[in-house]
């Protein structure tokens, strides 16, 4: 059920129902659940409709949600996904925190692969996470199942607002995703694996497989421009799947933009230094912070495309 509230200039509507999923995956509580969001909606007034963007948590595919993922290493905190969704209602686009399944949830396999490699996945964070949470070690069919459902969840979640968007008064050609962490990761595949139509793709220490790349992200049209995040001492394997989506895009002509976040680890927040490490968007300024790479970003792609 959806509870709206007023907070500082926007109306934010909580637990908005954009579809159901199965959890409980082999097990007798198997069952469908509802897939939620929470909406930020700018209480400007508009002349015309609104750019939007969706964004999704992060928490290795096994906590965090759309309500917070704000999480500390050492004593660096990142931006949680909420707080980005505040900023950006409050610059007058609407915005969306989008609530996912968790691995643990046993979500099952989807219907059809969306991983190219069906072997393990990178689960070193995702071990240390499970033992942060007290669960047992997975199998990699596990883990693989809970990456897909992600992906699948938030993939759901950009259609529901681009098939409603004239319900919150938005523009469905202007509709950007993107995330953190896992969340960044989900955006990035239901974008280029999946083909949800999005102007833009923000990834916040996301990326994609190389073998993915190579398969799912083609030239042609339909492809959106993607601003891609990471940090100097980020999670082992994050560099490379930046890279790939990175080293990818060139080779197929999709604009991208790059930024570094140096000294920082994983866990970086908005006002963090960024610097620009590659540009084929054409006309993006340099920027200072990650909030204001993200800022610049949405502007070239949502207010002011080619």
């Amino acid at each position: 059920m959806s509870h709206p509230a007023t907070n500082h200039g926007m109306q934010i509507r909580r637990d908005v129902p954009d579809g159901e999923a199965l959890v409980g995956h082999g097990t007798p509580q198997a069952r469908l659940r509802p897939l939620l969001l929470d909406i930020y909606l700018p209480t400007r007034p508009a002349t015309a409709p609104r750019p939007a963007v969706l964004l999704s948590h992060g928490g290795a595919y096994h906590r965090g949600s759309k309500e917070t993922d704000e999480f500390d290493h050492e004593g660096v905190r990142n931006t949680p996904v909420p707080a980005y969704c505040r900023h950006l209602a409050a610059r007058g686009d609407l915005a969306a925190s989008i609530g996912y399944r968790l691995t643990q949830e046993l979500p099952g396999p989807p219907p059809t692969p969306i991983l190219q490699h069906r072997g393990g996945v990178p689960r070193g964070r995702i071990d240390h996470v499970r033992g942060l949470l007290g669960l047992p070690p997975a199998s990699d069919d596990e883990l693989r199942d809970g990456v897909e459902a992600v992906i699948l969840d938030v993939a759901q979640a950009c259609r529901f607002v681009q098939a409603n968007a004239a319900r919150w008064g938005i523009d469905a050609q202007r509709i950007a995703i993107g995330g953190f962490s896992a969340g960044a990761f989900a955006s990035v595949y239901a974008a280029y694996a999946l083909g949800v139509p999005a102007a833009a793709v923000i990834s916040l220490s996301g990326g994609i497989d190389a073998r993915d790349a190579a398969h799912d992200l083609k030239a042609g049209t339909g492809k959106p421009p993607a601003l891609m995040v990471s940090s100097e001492h980020d999670l082992p394997g994050i560099h490379g799947r930046t890279m790939a989506l990175a080293d990818r895009a060139a080779t197929v002509g999709l604009p991208l933009r790059r930024d570094h976040v140096p000294h920082r680890p994983h866990f970086y927040d908005r006002d963090s230094p960024a610097l620009l490490g590659s540009d084929s968007l054409g006309g993006a300024a340099a920027a200072t912070t990650v909030g204001a790479a993200i800022d610049s970003f949405l502007d070239h792609c949502l207010h002011h495309p080619a």
